[in-house]
């Protein structure tokens, strides 16, 4: 079903203000002017998978979305017949010389022609998905949680599966085999990622889901359980999930994913510019080249600090001077660039969210404090001087500063004895500090605290483990729930349309927010690290306390501990399965720590972003609970502003947070901006008149779009 006939849904916006279309000054009251070099049709903020997906979604000329199945495949078919068939070739001149293909030089993959000019801008500098290499290397992640059918490809629903098909790489391993992996034990349960002979563990590449596939219920058990007693009975058999997608509840390794986002890349011709130094190429640099190689989508590393609409002079190479209306995108580096339309495709981008007691705890200790006033300090002077930003690149000195401050984690994400999930994952932390390791090498009992209920807590609690840590303990404020997927299946299954259509027909937002948190249940972890906490606790490595905060918390500096007061809540169950300390409800116990990992997530608020500062303070586009009310073309008001992601949940649902959902947020996207600048897909399939083979506009037959209703007899 093409994708515009399910966006026919409620509006949320009820009433849309016009934004002031002023002229844009810098930093000396002057209108602000660009040179022509420097403003871009479309800027995309980010490098992680929203910005792939949408970016390879804009350069794609056959997306999936637009097409059922039977069409696609016969759009391909109609494809190949355009260009010559392949050549036979011999190795040698010989009869029993093998006989190989050669490829046709034009058979290559076909992207969308477009005149517009296309900038991706990321911070980090370490290229596509660079952050999201950088938290699975440092939380040690071997498999996604996510299926197969969640990725960046826009041409194939079944891409990452084809791709490990084709490849070899579609080797199916039990659940059980991280566990396995992480414990150093193997398993009651048969594996087949196991040598026979040797019996040592092989790494698959794809991860059996259990619970989801092969539980299904017909339709006559479906119905005859709405007329029974025991119609609960129901929800006990699992979720709906058809045997015959089996295949696609599998979760991929990260290898496997790794690699076939860079086949994207080389598939779409997106690689960047990178330095001596191996980074991105900075913005700045290339603004002062006279580098005329213009790629599909360029990357180039560079923060937006700031970012404001209105109107702005655009200088052409003679002097000539054009107005133009869009973005002006101030940056860290003190460069600045215009833009028509701007896309963010961030995650929630926020500040770390760190729990209060353990906030007023650090700013406590003088050397924690000191060192909390320091960052602080150290953020608010980039961001002073950045205010000021003109259009003139920076030196290679600032440049070189500002990409080691990524190297390090984050302000106020750690602190003496403690460490936010986000620093963790920055490159110069090491867990555990120096201090508790050498703790560890002398043979000295340590103990770690673990805050959080998720599958990032789990993982980090497996690591504390893995790195010597005698005692970790797993904290969570309510149940330990264990499910597939960060969603509800139902979302996915094969009665996903009826969740859909219930959650596009409420016209309130709060109402749509509630079915979100409702489908997601906060934080869960999957039935992989559940299996894994549970072989810890058993080996009384890993305590795991549910229904339990941290009422009470003091950080002693002499000797680098931390005394702690666990309380269990009231109505909290004392024979919990999964519960091995027995603490009673409604009691506080005493815990000694060495080291508290804080893994609570970020601050979710889309207007107290960096880059939305100036925006927010014009535009009161109102949030449902930190998530803006865009519009159904994910557009934030009435400027060129749009929202890929977590903050397209009030659009998108319950799997707008994830690679799911992430796709069909890039579909929308595109789509509305193809109809904006007029570039739709049939005017992109029309000969060209320097072309030299027939395009796809020549079979008017399959332009279904344009079809009457007895085109099918």
């Amino acid at each position: 079903m093409p994708l515009s006939q399910h966006r026919i849904t409620t509006s949320l916006v009820t009433s849309e203000s016009e934004y002031p279309i002023e002229p844009l000054l810098d930093a000396h009251g002057r209108p602000l002017r660009v040179r022509d070099r420097a403003y871009f049709d479309l800027v995309v903020i980010g490098s992680g998978p929203a910005a792939l997906t949408f970016v390879t979604r804009w350069l794609e000329e056959r997306p999936a979305a637009l097409y059922l199945e039977d069409e696609r495949q016969h759009l391909h078919w109609l494809k190949r017949q355009t260009h010559a068939a392949p050549v036979l070739e011999t190795r040698k001149p010989t009869k029993s010389s093998d006989r190989i293909i050669k490829t046709n030089q034009k058979n290559e993959w076909h992207m969308r022609k477009s005149s517009l000019r296309v900038l991706i801008v990321d911070k980090l500098g370490d290229g596509w998905l660079g952050q999201w290499h950088r938290n699975f290397g440092s939380y040690e992640i071997p498999f996604l949680r996510s299926p197969m059918f969640f990725h960046p490809d826009p041409s194939d629903l079944d891409g990452l599966l084809e791709y490990a098909v084709q490849t070899e790489r579609a080797s199916t391993g039990p659940y059980t085999y991280v566990c396995d992996m992480l414990t150093g034990r193997q398993s009651q349960s048969k594996s087949r990622s196991r040598s026979a002979k040797k019996g040592a563990l092989q790494r698959p590449d794809l991860l059996e889901v259990p619970g989801v596939v092969g539980r299904e219920v017909s339709k006559h058990k479906w119905k005859q359980s709405k007329h029974r007693r025991q119609a609960q009975m129901f929800s006990a058999l699992g979720p709906v999930v058809n045997e015959r997608d089996r295949r696609d509840y599998q979760n991929p390794s990260t290898p496997l994913f790794r690699d076939f986002t860079n086949h994207l890349v080389d598939r779409y011709h997106l690689h960047p510019q990178k330095g001596k130094d191996g980074k991105v190429r900075p913005l700045s640099e290339w603004l002062a080249s006279d580098d005329e190689h213009q790629m599909p989508a360029m990357l180039l590393r560079a923060e937006v600090i700031d970012m404001d609409y209105g109107r702005l002079e655009k200088e052409r190479a003679d002097g000539s001077l054009d107005e133009e209306e869009g973005f002006s995108l101030h940056m860290a580096d003190g460069s600045c660039i215009g833009a028509k339309y701007v896309v963010s495709a961030i995650g929630y981008g926020g500040r770390p969210s760190v729990p209060t007691w353990l906030a007023t705890a650090s700013k406590k200790s003088p050397t924690a404090k000191r060192d909390f006033v320091d960052r602080v300090t150290e953020a608010d002077s980039d961001n002073a001087s950045n205010a000021s930003s003109s259009t003139e690149p920076s030196t290679a000195e600032s440049e070189g500063e500002e990409s080691d401050k990524y190297e390090h984690p984050p302000p106020n994400s750690m602190g003496d004895g403690w460490a936010h999930s986000s620093a963790i994952a920055a490159p110069s932390y090491s867990v555990p500090p120096p201090h508790i390791a050498a703790r560890i090498a002398s043979g000295r009992p340590t103990t770690a605290i673990v805050i959080g209920g998720g599958l990032t807590s789990a993982q980090l609690t497996d690591q504390c483990v893995r790195r010597g840590f005698s005692r970790v303990i797993l904290v969570m404020r309510g149940f330990f729930k264990v499910k597939p997927f960060d969603f509800s299946v139902d979302w996915v299954g094969k009665y996903a349309n009826a969740q859909k259509m219930q959650f596009w027909q409420s016209d309130d937002a709060k109402d749509r927010m509630n079915m979100i948190n409702e489908g997601r249940d906060g934080g869960s972890i999957n039935p992989v690290y559940a299996k894994v906490l549970l072989q810890h606790a058993q080996d009384g490595r890993v305590e795991l306390r549910t229904h339990t905060e941290i009422e009470d918390a003091e950080w002693d500096a002499q000797t680098q501990k931390w005394s702690l007061k666990l309380h269990r809540k009231d109505h909290a169950r004392a024979d919990s399965q999964y519960m091995n300390n027995a603490q009673q409800p409604g009691t506080s116990v005493p815990v000694i720590a060495d080291y508290i990992v804080s893994s609570t997530g970020s601050d979710v608020s889309f207007r107290k972003l960096p880059f939305m500062h100036t925006l927010a303070e014009k535009m009161q586009i109102p949030e449902v609970s930190g998530v803006p009310i865009v519009n159904e073309d994910l557009q934030y008001g009435s400027i060129p502003l749009y929202c890929i992601g977590a903050y397209s949940a009030v659009q998108i649902g319950p799997t707008a947070f994830n690679l799911g959902g992430i796709r069909e947020g890039a579909d929308r996207v595109a789509a509305h901006i193809r109809d904006k600048t007029e570039e739709h897909d049939e005017a992109t399939l029309r000969t060209t008149a320097d072309s030299d083979e027939p395009s796809l506009g020549h079979f008017a037959h399959f332009l279904y779009h344009h079809l009457q209703l007895d085109a099918a007899d």
